[in-house]
């Protein structure tokens, strides 16, 4: 705004205080405190870049001078906005480098490697392993025969192969006398990541541990106990593996997998509990602030790209209500070719606050609609684990044809013959989960589709946020644009 005298800032309202009022407070504290600021900045960084002293900076940004344009200063674009900006980013990067120096002076564990893990490779799995498979265990070798602490975000896919990785990295931490922890999201994850290192165990000297929050009282002594004695080289859970009861003897890994559904202090009590262990994150789509720390070089990166032989796409197709009965045609064709379908809700059930699909009444719905011989089921966090385990164990052996459900599903479902899926406002949901939760579908040799089912009068930036979805089938590129429009957070905080 301008007036004779000049420029004057326009404040946010603060209740019970006048924008004259507050301008002469702001006017008065800068004329008795400014000359006392002290830069942060060395002056000779801030004259190589042409910005202001941050006395100037607050002056003219509060109170500018009649040079400035009125275009500039409501654009931020003035120099004295640009070194108030600078100093934001400088102060994080600052911090970023205190932080990765301290992490380079801390020891972890050096493994030395067996000259002939290339034939072990070939010896503990039944299929070759892709050249982008064979570089991320080449990255984590370098990381591991360095004595520096490991922090590798490896990026890849649904279904690219990221589990052989983290089981070639507990092998070498395992020869070398060191246990390892894998932390997932929900109890389904940690079972089938528990059957497939059985699985491995004969080959690749796994002792395995499950500890979720099912295990009784008794039973979890038993396998706090047996950790500690280094009974089990290899421990996965869920977050029970951050209580203060378990005690590692050795601890040299931890890989953390779907690490977009783990808060920062759940990451980081992982990381306490062993004398400075390598760190492996494992993600399909990163959040933003795992994103933007890689970026900020405090996380190494490798990458699997592409899909596995013979994986396609899948299909997504935005949809409005008027065409739910093609949506509906199509999942009866395709239960009738003998393949499987989801429907998921965002809601358990019915409010008369949000006028929203929930998972209950879905699945009655569902129930008249498609008679016999077709069988729905119904699956949500509000089950037991035992009952939730009950029905992915019916809908995994086919006895379940139809399954509504809220996000449970989103991470550890593997069914090879589910290859539809219906997204019920899909506007609700981020786009790293919409993300994962397609990737549940076409898992085997039939293309998935996905149909992200709106309202008719979805807004024009819900459409174009969903139609990222719809153009990109990369998790890293879809977790860029999320960056992009969503931030990246606190990279030095937890929110």
């Amino acid at each position: 705004v301008y007036k004779r005298q000049g420029f004057y800032p326009v404040y946010p309202a603060v209740p019970g205080i006048s924008a004259n009022l507050l301008r002469s407070m702001i006017r008065r504290a800068l004329d008795e405190h400014l000359t006392a600021l002290v830069d942060p900045v060395p002056e000779e960084i801030t004259s190589r870049l042409g910005l202001p002293h941050l006395t100037r900076a607050l002056e003219q940004a509060h109170f500018p001078s009649e040079e400035s344009t009125l275009d500039e200063l409501n654009h931020f674009d003035t120099l004295s906005h640009k070194r108030l900006i600078f100093d934001r980013f400088f102060l994080v990067m600052l911090t970023m480098a205190f932080r990765k120096r301290f992490k380079e002076r801390r020891t972890s564990p050096t493994f030395s490697i067996s000259t002939g893990l290339r034939d072990d490779l070939k010896k503990f799995f039944s299929f070759r392993l892709t050249a982008h498979q064979m570089r991320a265990i080449e990255d984590m070798v370098k990381d591991f025969t360095t004595g520096k602490c490991m922090n590798r975000l490896l990026l890849g896919d649904v279904v690219c192969g990221k589990t052989v990785i983290a089981a070639v990295a507990a092998h070498i931490s395992l020869r070398n006398n060191h246990q390892v922890a894998i932390m997932v999201p929900t109890q389904e994850l940690a079972n089938q990541h528990f059957e497939y290192f059985l699985n491995l165990a004969p080959k690749m000297g796994f002792r395995p541990v499950l500890l979720t929050g099912k295990l009784k009282k008794s039973e979890r002594q038993k396998v706090y106990e047996g950790v500690e004695k280094e009974a089990y080289n290899l421990v996965i859970g869920t977050q029970s593996l951050i209580q203060k009861g378990l005690r590692f003897a050795r601890l040299g890994l931890v890989v953390i997998d779907e690490q977009q559904r783990f808060g920062v202090r759940d990451r980081a009590s992982m990381d306490r509990k062993g004398e400075n262990p390598h760190i492996l994150v494992m993600t399909a789509t990163p959040i933003p602030r795992t994103l933007a720390i890689s970026f900020y070089g405090d996380m190494d990166l490798s990458f699997i790209e592409g899909f596995p032989e013979g994986r396609k796409p899948v299909v997504t197709h935005l949809v409005t209500e008027g065409e739910k009965r093609r949506v509906f045609e199509t999942l009866k064709e395709k239960m009738s070719a003998g393949q499987q379908a989801f429907v998921i809700c965002p809601v358990i059930e019915g409010s008369e606050e949000m006028d929203l699909k929930n998972a209950l009444e879905m699945a009655e719905k569902l129930k008249k609609i498609f008679l016999p011989p077709f069988r729905i089921g119904l699956v949500h966090g509000r089950l037991s684990p035992d009952e939730r385990e009950a029905v992915m164990n019916d809908f995994r052996k086919g006895r379940i044809h139809l399954l509504v459900g809220t996000t449970v599903i989103e991470v550890g479902v593997h069914v090879p013959m589910a290859t539809v899926m219906v997204i019920e406002h899909p506007e609700r949901f981020g786009l790293a989960q919409l993300h994962q939760l397609r990737g549940r579908v076409g898992r085997g040799k039939e293309r998935g589709l996905c149909f992200l089912m709106t309202s008719s009068n979805l807004s024009e930036p819900s459409k174009s946020r969903l139609k990222i979805l719809v153009e990109n089938h990369d998790g890293f590129e879809i977790a860029m644009k999320d960056l992009a429009l969503r931030g990246h957070g606190e990279l030095t905080g937890t929110r």
